[in-house]
């Protein structure tokens, strides 16, 4: 979150942001990028069952995924399923 010039803890947010990106993953670090777009990571919504981020809407267990081995959430429910961002970006 952007924030004003007279907040202290401005410089420690911006080296924070800068330093997420060296591992390759533009998103928060609680996020992981898929369609270039961050989604909070399937790992942590799905309790580590199905880490594997298919869709904005699934995730699966394992390579290859397929219908029998993943986890869809509603796609007319924007935001309430998997395809939500992580916590720390709301």
């Amino acid at each position: 979150a952007p924030c004003a010039a007279s907040e202290s803890n401005c410089f420690f947010q911006a080296e924070d942001a800068i330093r997420d990106r060296h591992d390759g993953n533009l998103c928060n670090p609680d996020e992981e990028m898929h369609a270039n777009l961050c989604y909070e990571t399937c790992s942590k919504l799905t309790g580590g069952t199905h880490p594997i981020r298919t869709t904005a809407f699934s995730c699966c267990v394992e390579e290859p995924c397929s219908f029998f081995n993943s986890v869809f959430s509603n796609p007319l429910n924007l935001c309430e399923g998997y395809d939500a961002a992580g916590p720390k970006e709301g």
